[in-house]
Parts: structure tokens; C-alpha cells; sequence
């Protein structure tokens, strides 16, 4: 398939730790997508992949293939952070050279499987990243959303037909926006507090066709909590919360076709 298979990299396993195989094969590949077969992937730090061009990868699950954490010892620590450089900092900033030279990463298929203890995916830098057709699982966090590093703190990100399964704690929630200039689409949300929220920093995204579901006995849950202006809420269903939308004083989003049930 043209793909670098990480079972390639198995000699560098150590007890069942993926994570220096993954580093290898993302030091040893850029501009390669890393695909990953069937089977149960440990990992005791986050899979780190730049926005650099010249060094970016993308990751390939098959539909059977399990991402775990590895002794997590932070449950907000993501097992996937896109756009960081090798010092943990957000890098390649928006700007004309960047975007021209620019291809964007890409996360598809298979399952992140938090166990309640590691949180899903953040994408802290870069344009352009895509999301499709992941599972994610018992996560604090599922999709972590940053603000980018540029003036508009944009990322550009899109996330399409991704699941996700919280960890029914008190401060779980689905998605976490804290930049501008993002769409999802077509999710399904369950066992979280807080669906969907965008922060002060979270304007001008997308959702469309999201459907959060409270499992979680509290006043304090909401399906989609709003603090900033300028999203757009299009066919989005609260179910079972407290509070289906939650706008803070002054905000100026957009609702279209939206509906809650209790």
C-alpha cells in the first residue's frame, strides 16, 4: 500500500511498549503515513508528530487496530499530539511560506483506548489536520482542540465520523475547542459531562450532526457549553443533559436546526 508498517519497527519494542518503535519510525519516515495492522498497541508517552513538513507523518489504523496507554500517570495527557516540535513547544506557524509548503497530517481508522487514565488526541499546531473514522474510548478528554500558534489561532482542523466514549467523570468532555477556524461533523458523543465545549479562544468553528449523551446524574452537565462568538451549531442534538445549550452572557454563536430531549 506504500505505507511504513510498524510491525516492521518490532525489534525495537521493549515489553510491549510501541513508543520507541513509533519514534524510530517517524524519525526514519517523514513525509511517510505509518500504518498500523491489527492488533493492541501499548504506549507509556504520547506518539509526538510535527507540523514541520519535513517532518510530519500521518497514522494509519486498520479497523481492528488498539492504541492503550502504557503506566499513564496524567489522565489529561493525550496519547496522540499533532503539531509539536521535539521540545513538546506548538510549532510551524500560519504563514504564507508554511501553507505553501505545507501537507497536512492525517489520523484515520482504529481505536484509542484511554482506559480512563489517557486522554485522545490534541492537535496543538499546524494547518489542515484530518480526523476520520476513529473510535476514541474512556478518555478525560477525547479531542483537544488548542489554540494555534499565529495570530487568528487557527488550526484549520477537520473531524469527521469520530466516536467518543468518556470516562463518566464530572469533568469529562468530548471536545475541547481553544482554536478558531475548525469543523466537525457527523460524532456521536457518550458518558461525558460537557459534549462540546468551546472555551473564550473557541470562535468561528463548525459542528455539524453532533449528538452528545449524558450518562451523568448532575445539574452541572451541558451538551454544547459556549464562552466565545462566532461558532456555528448546525443539526446538533443534546440528549439527556442538564443544560442542552449553554450560552455565556455575550455570546453571538449561530444555532440552526437544533434540538434537545430530556
Amino acid at each position: 500500500l506504500g505505507y511504513v508498517v510498524i510491525t516492521s519497527y518490532a525489534e525495537y519494542v521493549d515489553k510491549g511498549d510501541y513508543s520507541p518503535a513509533v519514534k524510530k519510525a517517524i524519525e526514519e519516515n517523514p513525509r511517510s503515513t505509518i500504518y498500523f495492522p491489527d492488533g493492541i498497541y501499548n504506549f507509556s508517552e504520547p506518539i509526538v508528530i510535527s507540523a514541520d513538513p519535513t517532518k510530519s507523518v500521518s497514522l494509519r489504523l486498520s479497523n481492528l487496530a488498539v492504541f492503550k496507554p502504557l503506566n499513564w500517570t496524567d489522565p489529561n495527557l493525550p496519547m496522540i499530539r499533532v503539531g509539536v516540535s521535539e521540545n513538546g513547544e506548538s510549532d510551524a506557524p500560519l504563514n504564507d511560506a508554511y501553507i505553501k509548503g505545507s501537507e497536512s497530517v492525517s489520523i484515520i481508522g482504529g481505536c484509542i483506548f484511554g482506559v480512563g487514565t489517557a486522554s485522545g488526541i490534541s492537535v496543538e499546531g499546524g494547518v489542515g489536520t484530518y480526523i476520520y473514522n476513529v473510535a476514541i474510548k474512556t478518555t478525560p478528554i477525547g479531542i483537544h482542540i488548542k489554540k494555534g500558534p499565529n495570530a487568528l489561532g487557527a488550526t484549520y482542523v477537520n473531524v469527521d465520523n469520530v466516536n467518543i466514549t468518556g470516562n463518566d467523570r464530572r469533568d469529562c468532555i468530548g471536545i475541547l475547542v481553544e482554536g478558531t477556524y475548525n469543523t466537525f461533523s457527523n460524532m456521536r458523543i457518550a458518558s461525558i459531562n460537557f459534549g462540546v465545549k468551546c472555551t473564550e479562544t473557541g470562535s468561528k468553528n463548525i459542528f455539524r450532526n453532533i449528538h452528545p449523551l449524558c450518562s451523568i446524574q448532575s445539574k452541572e452537565t451541558a451538551g454544547f457549553w459556549d464562552l466565545s462568538d462566532g461558532n456555528v451549531y448546525d443539526v446538533c442534538y443534546s440528549d439527556q443533559f442538564a443544560t442542552g445549550f449553554l450560552m455565556e452572557t455575550n455570546t453571538k454563536s449561530v444555532y440552526s436546526g437544533c434540538f434537545c430531549y430530556w
